[in-house]
């Protein structure tokens, strides 16, 4: 019986061994369809971009044409530039010299300014030193006649 059971136990497993070996070849098989979808999708989206790449490419326009039609305004420009600068030419050729004038002016100007600033603070420096003086001389001489006062009153006491 123990041999029986176990020669059935034994077709069991061969017949589940089986069928889980379907499953998995099915699995497999499914996985490859997907792979080869997945292959063919990439391939045409690669080929549809190097369309797009080719039909852009034809579009591009080259960088002479465009250098080539931007090269009258630029010289309508200069043109016009220097027509501008023919007709300020004493204007154009006096802003050196005036300008160094001008920055001359302002210079000697500071400087004559900061002796006259340092002539004054001395003056008035020299003016603040008196007033203390003679602040200082009235304190000393109202001192003194205190002292003078306190010192009467003490003799006229005796």
């Amino acid at each position: 019986m123990s041999r029986t059971l176990a020669q059935r136990g034994a077709a069991q497993k061969k017949g589940e061994s089986s069928s889980g070996k379907v499953k998995k070849e099915q699995l497999y098989a499914e996985a490859r369809k997907r792979g080869d979808a997945v292959v063919k999708q990439g391939v045409a989206f690669i080929e549809d971009v190097k369309e797009r790449l080719a039909e852009l490419k034809e579009q591009e326009v080259s960088f002479e044409k465009q250098l080539a039609a931007f090269e009258p305004l630029a010289q309508a420009q200069a043109s016009a530039f220097e027509a501008l600068v023919a007709l300020y030419p004493p204007m154009l050729e006096e802003v050196g010299p005036r300008r160094a004038e001008r920055l001359n002016s302002a210079s000697k100007f500071n400087q004559t300014a900061q002796t006259k600033r340092e002539a004054s603070a001395r003056k008035i420096s020299r003016e603040a030193r008196k007033q203390l003086e003679e602040a200082n001389q009235r304190a000393h001489v109202a001192t003194d006649a205190t002292n003078l006062i306190k010192s009467l009153k003490a003799t006229v006491r005796f």
